[in-house]
Order: structure tokens, then C-alpha cells, then sequence
């Protein structure tokens, strides 16, 4: 796997404005959501998202999604299980919060790549 550049939450925000996620698929907590796009990032509500070498969270929570992930796609499946095992993971919300404004999930578990937005790693100039 090449090197993979993650954020979480506003973090997105910084690589937007470094020129780094130019043209590509991201996310950032919803309420900045259209601010990634004015900084020309595609903004995807989705909980994370990974596009090439470049991976980003919508926010906190969904940054453990997203390490999970991560973790699962760097070694396998069964050091992302116990990593989710160690840390008490088992995302059961109160509410379902407020319809129209968060992003979509992805499915369970964290580490399928179903409902993330992925791209092969391309060449920048």
C-alpha cells in the first residue's frame, strides 16, 4: 500500500487549502461541507472517505470508522476487530440526530470499503 495521508473532521479543511484534495472526492463535519467544496475538494456525505493515497473522516466518530478501516486495510481484518474489541466500539447513538444535515454512513463494519468513495492513486501535476 502506498502512503496514505489521513484526516479527521475539519482536517480535510487544511489539506483542501494546501491545494491537496484539487478535483478529488472528501469530507468534513457537515456543517463546513460547502466550504470544502469552495476550496475544490467534491465534498461526499459520507462518514469517510478514501480517494487514492488521501482519506478523510466527516468527524470525530467517524475518524475511530475510518482508523478502523485503515487498520484493516493495512494488516487485515482480524487487528482492526481487536482494535474495535480493545476500544469499546460498538456505536449505538441515542438519536439518530438531525435528518438532512449529517452525512450518510457507510456500512458496518468501519472497514468495508462499501459506501466509501474510492479512486485508484493518479499523477498530479
Amino acid at each position: 500500500m502506498e502512503d496514505t495521508v489521513a484526516s479527521v473532521c475539519t482536517g480535510s479543511l487544511i489539506f483542501a487549502a494546501a491545494g491537496l484534495l484539487e478535483g478529488r472526492n472528501a469530507t468534513t463535519h457537515w456543517a463546513l461541507a460547502d466550504q470544502l467544496n469552495r476550496l475544490g475538494a467534491q465534498q461526499q456525505r459520507q462518514r469517510w472517505v478514501q480517494d487514492g493515497t488521501f482519506l478523510c473522516s466527516a468527524g470525530v466518530s467517524a475518524g475511530i470508522d475510518m482508523a478502523l478501516h485503515l487498520a484493516a486495510e493495512l494488516t487485515n481484518e482480524q487487528p482492526a476487530k481487536k482494535a474495535q474489541l480493545i476500544i469499546e466500539y460498538d456505536p449505538q447513538p441515542p438519536s439518530a440526530g438531525s435528518t438532512g444535515t449529517r452525512p450518510t454512513s457507510t456500512s458496518w463494519p468501519p472497514w468495508s470499503t462499501s459506501g466509501s468513495t474510492r479512486r485508484s492513486p493518479t499523477t498530479r501535476t
